[in-house]
């Protein structure tokens, strides 16, 4: 996921990826203009780097997001219409209102027609909370694409939508989790479910 509150679908099967925000509106003080340029330079920068997704954006209000029959739905359709497979999602013991009901929001919609729902590890709020976040599955990440993330991560902290130390954290996180499986970067999931063809 790319954006606060959301949900990020990668695909397979030769279907097109989507990345979601589900509320686009004003954060804190910053005017809806000013997200949306950084968010622009994060999906020029995704494009530049090969993808082929879309990056969609929702209407829903940004901090008091909920789970409800127009944003399950919204998701829904998003997911029949990108023929979605697999959804990545904010992790259910997150601190963020916003990413709570994200998840809740993304585990509806994906109940009857997605194969796999994962729930990724956010730097600062997965850990700030009594649900502790359990990896279950490593993805190696290489050199270069992690270059790519932290090159989006700083442009939201030069807009000053990230904390600096949130990016840092980003940084010891990513080393962290390679370590742990012999690789330079990871990023860790929590499995939901999974359901692999074959």
């Amino acid at each position: 996921m790319t954006s606060s509150s959301g949900v990020s679908a990668p695909s397979s099967r030769k279907r097109r990826p989507a990345t979601v925000a589900l509320a686009p509106g004003a954060y804190g003080s910053f005017r809806w203009e000013e997200i949306e340029a950084v968010w622009t330079k994060a999906r020029n920068a995704l494009r530049a780097g090969g993808g082929k997704g879309d990056y969609l954006l929702g209407k829903f209000p940004i901090g008091s997001l909920s789970q409800d029959w127009a944003t399950v739905g919204f998701v829904d359709d998003l997911i029949k219409t990108y023929s979605i497979d697999t959804i990545l999602a904010h992790h259910h013991g997150e601190a963020h209102q916003d990413h709570v009901a994200a998840q809740r929001i993304a585990t509806s919609a994906a109940r009857r027609h997605v194969d796999r729902l994962w729930l990724w590890e956010s730097v600062i709020y997965t850990h700030r909370n009594v649900h502790p976040f359990n990896p279950q599955m490593y993805v190696p990440v290489s050199r270069e694409s992690f270059d790519g993330k932290t090159k989006i991560l700083e442009a939201y902290l030069a807009a000053g939508l990230l904390e600096p130390l949130e990016v840092e954290a980003q940084r010891h996180l990513a080393r962290y989790r390679g370590a742990e499986m012999h690789r330079d970067y990871a990023e860790a999931f929590e499995v939901v479910w999974g359901v692999h063809d074959g």
